[in-house]
């Protein structure tokens, strides 16, 4: 595991939320990811960025934030290089967060593999997740692709996201490996209901793995700035919340909540043991 740990693999925390689910407990001043919630002795960010340091170097870890939080995150994460925390002047999620990252990573690594990460997930069993990581970025080392990191569905939540795939894998090199076919966003209860009974739907995590190249999206266009492809008319959104994909063979990706990025290949790493 270690000769994939090298100075092409870089990590976005993305810590600047307010953590308004978790309240009381979780408040403006001090959101959920700078609590020891579980008593362990580490904050969410504080184990999150444990869990960045192994899959790539310190150097190449960055935190976004606000600018509401960048002391605490200086104080939480002594090691993070400071021009490493980056805070936003606003809150705009996640696109312009990443978006703001991969700009600084340009600069430094032009065929950078990124894993995106929120910053408040708790996970147990970091071997298996960060092994579930280097198989996506061996992916991503062969094919311009964007891989979610799904997680089975136990029962029909409706604050999630959901994911449904083509049960063919991408190759027999990528055992697990899934074409996206759609996403769909918060459904309804009776939708997650069947989404939970059909199979092939996975609950969607924030962890992303990409290419530099296929994530560089202009905000002002839905143009690619170094492919130069649109986003095609045949998107169709079944409801308010889902986009549906239409070429299973080689299915495009978007987010519902920032579809101004460029179709891509994409590919579904399913994580059920996490």
């Amino acid at each position: 595991m270690q000769e994939l740990k090298d100075n092409k693999n870089f990590c976005i925390i993305m810590a600047g939320g307010i953590g308004s689910r978790f309240w009381p407990m979780s408040r403006t001043r001090r959101p959920k990811q700078f609590l020891d919630v579980l008593g362990t002795g580490e904050t969410l960010l504080q184990s999150t960025f444990e869990r960045a340091k192994m899959i790539c170097p310190i150097e190449n870890i960055y935190v976004v934030t606000s600018k509401l939080y960048g002391e605490l995150v200086e104080q939480d994460l002594p090691e993070c290089r400071k021009e490493n925390i980056l805070c936003e002047p606003v809150r705009r999620n996640t696109a312009p967060c990443i978006a703001y990252a991969m700009a600084k990573i340009e600069k430094r690594c032009e065929d950078a593999l990124v894993l995106v990460m929120p910053s408040d997930h708790l996970i147990v069993d970091k071997e298996n997740f960060v092994s579930r990581i280097f198989q996506g970025f061996r992916l991503a080392r062969r094919e311009q692709v964007l891989i979610c990191l799904g997680i089975k569905a136990a029962y029909p939540n409706t604050g999630y996201g959901y994911i449904q795939y083509n049960m063919d894998v991408c190759s027999q090199d990528d055992c697990g490996i899934k074409k996206v076919k759609l996403f769909t966003e918060k459904p309804a209860y009776e939708m997650a209901c069947s989404f939970v009974e059909s199979g092939d739907f996975l609950w969607t995590s924030a962890p992303l793995r990409l290419r530099k190249t296929s994530a560089r999206c202009r905000s002002t266009s839905t143009r690619c700035a170094t492919s130069g492809i649109r986003r095609p008319t045949s998107w169709t959104r079944s409801s308010p919340s889902t986009v549906r994909l239409p070429n299973a063979s080689r299915t495009t990706s978007s987010s519902p909540s920032a579809s101004t990025c460029p179709p891509t290949l994409t590919a579904a790493l399913p994580a059920s043991a996490l």
